[in-house]
């Protein structure tokens, strides 16, 4: 089987419309990720400071709250021609009502009328997202046979007296509270920005921390505890914590990994790669982007790259803590994507022998475009700096 057997042709893909016939007596929660570059026709790019005037000025008015991540882009055209870009990836989480739906699309005109010919990328998620900024007892759904689930809490680092919660201190609250309670987790880095009661924008740095669980008793006790803890250490008013309860989730290579539709249909594949290996060190980040373009992206058309920590409690109960790397991917749920899957968990396995995750969740829809024109036939990818607000331009 080639390689090119594996790429979306996006000219016969037929994009679903994204529904809009939301019952308004019973609203529940959709997730919308924005990607907007900053490439513009003519070698010019979109500012750091124009972006962030853009979010103030049109996004922020529209909306209760947003997180914010910095991300750098890289697009290889029909002519196999590199671009590389720094972009942004806005996350919205808002009641699912035509009003809100309808804010995203006026939010990625206007970006696509004040800098034309940038690319932009809307992902939403309609899955029945459970969302809450309160402690409460009835979060996650018990089924009789446990499943996992995915767990995300938006961390805030602003403390109401002053300061903020340092980096020594966020680490030690994870040891302290979270991996006790919990043998894994992920941390992103962002910057949370939401309207106060005076209609002032705030903005703070924030911590994504995302658990992949069993919907159990249990782990929702536990993850109340861990709020709690944080709401109480760090005089915290709230958290913002979402529930997806529709994923699949392998360690590695497996069979029957994605539902192949008699009709190809797109969804969101998430592949997580921890840098550690026993017994020999850490995989360098040069070493780990030769795996991204030699092996990752001849497969695929779209792909989205976030540094990451990790952390795992082992049997013993020692904490060990690792960098990591999450390649997350939209493409169609076809076999031969399947095996591409497969075949990437399978190399990284037995190249580097270091530890792999993919989460998969087949309810999203997605259009993208540069400017007015849609792209076609092109491979786009993100990454997620370290140092998620200090970008070069490179």
């Amino acid at each position: 089987m080639s390689q090119n057997s594996y790429l979306v042709d996006w000219e016969s893909v037929e994009i679903a419309p994204l529904p809009l016939n939301i019952s308004p007596n019973s609203p529940s929660f959709i997730q919308q990720d924005l990607y907007f570059g900053s490439d513009l026709p003519g070698g010019n790019r979109v500012s750091n400071e124009e972006f962030q005037a853009f979010v103030d000025e049109v996004i922020a008015p529209r909306t209760e709250g947003l997180t914010q991540f910095a991300v750098r882009g890289q697009v290889r055209n029909s002519d196999g021609s590199i671009n590389k870009e720094r972009a942004n990836l806005i996350t919205l989480l808002q009641e699912d009502t035509p009003e809100n739906r309808a804010i995203a699309s006026e939010v990625l005109d206007a970006y696509k009328e004040r800098f034309n010919g940038a690319f932009i990328q809307q992902v939403i998620n309609p899955d029945d997202l459970t969302v809450s900024f309160n402690v409460t007892d009835d979060l996650i759904d018990n089924d009789p046979i446990p499943e996992l689930i995915q767990v995300d809490l938006y961390l805030g680092r602003n403390i109401s007296s002053g300061g903020q919660v340092s980096e020594r201190e966020f680490s030690q609250f994870l040891d302290n509270f979270v991996t006790p309670r919990f043998t894994g987790l992920t941390v992103f880095d962002a910057r949370g920005q939401f309207l106060d009661d005076t209609g002032s924008i705030v903005t703070e740095s924030t911590k994504v921390l995302t658990l992949l669980i069993e919907d159990t008793q249990d782990n929702e006790t536990a993850l109340k505890e861990v709020i709690e803890a944080y709401l109480k250490e760090f005089q915290q008013q709230s958290t913002l914590q979402t529930i997806n309860e529709d994923i699949k989730v392998s360690f590695g290579p497996a069979e029957d990994l994605i539902d192949n539709d008699a009709t190809p249909e797109l969804i969101q594949v998430d592949l997580y790669f921890g840098l550690s290996v026993p017994g020999i060190g850490e995989i360098s980040s040069g070493e780990f982007q030769e795996f991204v373009d030699d092996i990752i992206a001849p497969n695929f058309t779209t792909l989205t790259q976030f540094e990451a920590r990790g952390q795992v409690r082992d049997a013993s109960g020692s904490i060990l803590k690792e960098n990591s790397q999450l390649i997350s991917l939209i493409l169609e749920d076809t076999v031969a994507n399947e095996d591409a899957i497969n075949n990437i968990l399978r190399t990284y396995q037995t190249h580097y022998g270091a530890g792999t995750l993919v989460v998969i969740d087949e309810e999203i829809a997605t259009t993208f475009s540069r400017g007015t024109t849609s792209v076609s036939g092109s491979s786009t990818m993100f990454h997620l700096n370290d140092d998620a607000f200090a970008l070069d331009a490179s």
